[in-house]
């Protein structure tokens, strides 16, 4: 089974980018990357033996760049993405979007029986579930309705679109998201931006919209808060959603704040280095170096508490 997985990035996530491929290819994932870039190709493919135009070799695995800049938010434009290559590439069995701030954990054999069950999906740290007469799922409803969909999921769930799995086979709820995307785009929807701050709204992300398609769509397998360490376990994916990014983060400084290092950020060093390497030896040995003065500190700052 040729499987790929899809991320894509602007700006410095090309760090972000780096460590989901290497956490990928330490967990055994054997397959094509792809990778839609908005801005430029990172620093960091001068050291990647190069197979063709914007198409690299990674222990084993091939890595292809494409520039992707539609007018909306990248988040957005996943499904679009997915569907795209799952057209280019007939080879290709099964896909797994991550965003670029997701890191694999577990064995990739995990993720092909995943895919096996259904849909590959995770609860959301804030909201794993919304009601089935929440005012949210009520309006989804009626953009299901509007697009010409049918609801043939009742579940409550609501999912964190930072991460989705599935065979070529189930590529209809890929479909199904696109239609709803464009359709709230047509219904003046605004696309270019997300609004994650406004609770009172039924559509703030691309999140919103692929709860939606998940109601058109029965084959989803529901992983919880697990799924991607939201509830402090970390064993099949590391997501971090906070802020700063491991990549942003000033060790030393969140130090004097009594800040310690997330498991986020710790997995993020761990896979930072191989087979890719993101930063040089010296300034990877100054930023573990900053981890572990930071863990001192807010140790010491516990016990004095």
């Amino acid at each position: 089974m040729m499987q790929a997985i899809l991320t894509l990035y602007e700006g410095n996530y090309h760090l972000g980018v780096g460590a989901l491929i290497n956490s990928a290819i330490g967990s055994g994932f054997k397959g094509k990357f792809f990778v839609g870039y908005r801005d430029s190709l990172p620093p960091w493919v001068a050291g990647l033996e190069c197979s063709g135009e914007e198409n690299y070799t990674v222990h084993g695995c091939e890595l292809i760049f494409f520039r992707c800049d539609p007018a909306r938010h990248l988040t957005y434009h996943k499904p679009f993405a997915a569907l795209n290559i799952l057209e280019d590439y007939p080879d290709v069995d099964a896909i797994f979007y991550a965003d670029p701030d997701v890191l694999f954990l577990e064995q990739w054999t995990y993720f092909e029986k995943w895919i096996r069950c259904g849909v590959a999906l995770c609860l959301d740290a804030n909201f794993p579930f919304v009601g089935t007469f929440h005012p949210w799922r009520s309006e989804w409803c009626e953009m299901i309705d509007q697009s010409d969909l049918q609801v043939v999921n009742d579940s409550t769930d609501y999912y964190n679109a930072g991460f989705i799995g599935l065979a070529r086979e189930d590529a209809e709820i890929l479909r199904n998201w696109v239609t709803l995307i464009e359709h709230f785009e047509q219904q003046g929807g605004d696309t270019k931006e997300m609004d994650t701050g406004n609770f009172l709204i039924s559509v703030r992300s691309d999140q919103e919209l692929l709860a939606a398609a998940a109601m058109t769509f029965r084959r989803v397998s529901v992983v919880g808060l697990e799924a991607m360490g939201f509830n402090g376990h970390y064993c099949i994916l590391s997501h971090a959603i906070e802020s700063p990014k491991p990549w942003d983060c000033n060790f030393m400084s969140q130090a004097c704040s009594a800040i310690g290092v997330s498991r986020s950020a710790k997995y993020y060093m761990q896979h930072s280095q191989y087979p890719i390497p993101l930063y040089h030896k010296y300034e990877y040995r100054l930023k573990m170096a900053s981890v572990r003065i930071n863990q001192l500190i807010t140790r010491f700052y516990s016990k004095a508490r």
